[in-house]
């Protein structure tokens, strides 16, 4: 019985998480446009379309410094000249973004 909860609570806190995981976009190219103004926010235009400025980071470093456990990054084509090491962040998802 104690297990059956324990499957059910984890599984409900898998779906929460999923809920407030956020994307972060990370472009070398990245940064404000005037196609992407909506109200008083100025997001960036970046290979996945306008997004907020405080998800997108032209470095993929700084889009590590960031995500949160359980985001995903996005990384559009470019050139990127770094080394990440990436060991305080679990569940993380890298992807490449659309081009």
């Amino acid at each position: 019985m104690a297990s059956s909860l324990v499957r059910v609570l984890f599984v409900v806190l898998l779906f929460f998480i999923d809920l407030i995981a956020k994307t972060i976009v990370v472009d070398s190219d990245a940064g404000p446009s005037f196609q992407c103004i909506g109200g008083w926010v100025i997001e960036w235009k970046t290979c996945e379309g306008c997004v907020d400025k405080a998800n997108v980071s032209t470095t993929i470093g700084g889009g590590v410094d960031k995500a949160s456990d359980g985001d995903t990054i996005k990384i559009c084509a470019g050139e990127y000249n770094e080394q990440v090491e990436i060991t305080d962040k679990e569940n993380l998802r890298l992807t490449s973004g659309k081009d």
